[in-house]
């Protein structure tokens, strides 16, 4: 399962279930509509209300999978991790973005800027 975090028209930041993030660089043979047809198969980072530092308010109720067993669970999570800049420089991409493992969610900071 990656994330697309943010894209370009010649490469793009995809983040892992890990929560490491790699660059995915158009090749030369796809055209621009194909390019944006293969970005639209990851999976859209979330945007979640932030707490007065500006990180992720992840206290919330609901569903989500045990991360050993799979099952579906609801739960209730509490915390604040805070955004890390990600960037490839050659390209132009930059966001400020986390990865919030007990869901296995990426989560961006300015969302209105990316959509």
């Amino acid at each position: 399962m990656e994330t697309l975090l943010v894209s370009n028209e010649r490469a793009a930041l995809i983040g892992n279930i890990e929560g490491q993030v790699h660059t995915k660089i158009r090749s030369a043979e796809l055209s621009e509509e194909e390019w944006g047809v293969r970005l639209s198969s990851y999976f859209r980072p979330k945007h979640w209300l932030e707490d007065e530092e500006g990180a992720p308010d992840t206290s919330r109720p609901g569903p989500y999978r045990h991360p050993e067993s799979g099952r579906p669970m609801i739960g209730w999570f509490n915390g604040v991790k805070l955004y890390e800049n990600f960037s490839d420089r050659t390209f132009g991409l930059s966001i400020r973005a986390t990865f919030l493992p007990h869901v296995k969610e990426w989560v961006i900071a300015d969302l209105s800027k990316n959509d």
